[in-house]
């Protein structure tokens, strides 16, 4: 046994041990290292994927609630709501001016077809009776007619309620910008919904309802940006809007700008109440020059068969006569006869010589009657 024992016992020299040592600590590091790189990937994944996720999930849950909202909405039949603006009596409808206080605007719809309405503030009323939209402020004396609605004096958000969804529809817009910010919260027999994002103006003192809900882009150079929260609150059961809220962030503080302050749907609404426009309120055509107004029944037809010839929206003219109508767009006036009047009819039917499009030509008697109080001939649904 001793002749099996090595006679030299190799000797290792120092350095080589300490560079052995060495490169096995470093190796333990690098591992430790990679570890630990990883834990912070895996943290770094969570962090920035996480929140994607959550986002997309409060975001598509939204988007549910909105288009749940939207289909029940689609089926009521009349609306009152009542909503403050800050929005002077003397400015746009549209316009938002921050220091101005909160104005009671009181809305009721009978979503008929065509729908009638009544729109008033304390200063205005805005009502249609789905001929005519009547608009008078206290400043004047008497009231503007015009025989379709005048955005300009109703504003495009009030507008968006006479379309039962146009509102809602909005607000689905600004709920799927991928910028926006989305919380909801259940509690109780509601469901709230809030919004925050970034808007612009070209003033910080006043806002056009167009910058709060997406319809203006304002990106001049020195337009003004802030933060806007909009908050809607939903019928847990029903899912309809019980109630808006619309703020933005002003002199370091958030400031309500619009909110409703009671929606009701179903109303039983009295009709002749809701178009009532006072007889002895004295009345003025706008702009009577583009109505056929000052002509006789003869001119009246001309001018309507000539709108048939050129354009296919004429058929609007009659809505319950639109299959009958349909075959005269494009066609061509022969000739136009003498008016006859009709015992027991209003108005007076002209005979109509025409040649449509597909080469036939036929007589047409073609209705027409001017019993309002403005003398509008207007097209009649007389068979």
């Amino acid at each position: 046994m001793n002749e099996l024992t090595p006679k030299i016992r190799p000797i290792v020299p120092q350095s080589l041990k300490g560079n052995v040592l060495s490169q096995i600590n470093k190796r333990k590091k690098r591992m430790k290292d990679i570890r630990n790189y990883s834990a912070i990937a895996v943290v770094i994944a969570v962090f920035i994927f996480v929140p994607i996720v959550l986002g997309n999930m409060k975001q598509a849950k939204a988007m549910d609630l909105i288009e749940e909202s939207i289909s029940q909405t689609n089926e009521i039949k009349t609306m009152v709501i009542t909503y403050s603006m800050r929005n002077p009596f003397t400015y746009n409808p549209d316009v938002i001016e921050m220091t101005s206080r909160l104005n009671d605007m009181k809305a009721e719809i009978i979503f008929e077809q065509p729908a009638i309405w009544r729109y008033a503030s304390k200063n205005k009323w805005y009502v249609y009776d789905g001929k005519y939209a009547y608009w008078h402020s206290n400043a004047y004396k008497d009231c503007t007619v015009n025989t379709k609605v005048d955005a300009g004096d109703l504003g495009r958000f009030n507008a968006l309620f006479l379309n039962p969804t146009a509102f809602l529809e909005t607000v689905h817009k600004i709920a799927e910008d991928k910028k926006a910010k989305i919380d909801m919260q259940n509690k109780g027999d509601s469901t709230t919904l809030t919004i925050n994002y970034k808007v612009r103006s070209i003033d910080k003192n006043r806002f056009m309802i167009g910058d709060l809900f997406g319809w203006y882009h304002n990106n001049f150079k020195y337009s003004f940006t802030t933060d806007c929260r909009q908050i809607y609150v939903f019928d847990k059961e029903t899912k309809l809007l019980k109630n808006f809220y619309v703020s933005v962030f002003y002199n370091h503080k958030y400031i309500t700008i619009l909110k409703s302050k009671k929606i009701e749907y179903n109303v039983q609404l009295d009709k002749s109440e809701l178009i009532f426009v006072p007889k002895d309120l004295p009345k003025r055509l706008l702009n009577p020059q583009n109505y056929l107004v000052n002509m006789s029944s003869k001119e009246a037809v001309e001018k309507i068969l000539t709108k048939f010839k050129n354009d296919s929206t004429a058929i609007n003219l009659v809505p319950d006569r639109k299959e009958y109508f349909k075959k005269m767009l494009g066609m061509e006036v022969l000739e136009i006869g003498e008016p006859v009047k009709e015992e027991g009819y209003v108005g007076e039917i002209l005979p109509c010589k025409l040649k449509l499009t597909n080469g036939e030509v036929i007589i047409a008697n073609i209705a027409v009657r001017n019993d309002n109080e403005f003398k509008i001939w207007i097209l009649d649904n007389k068979n």
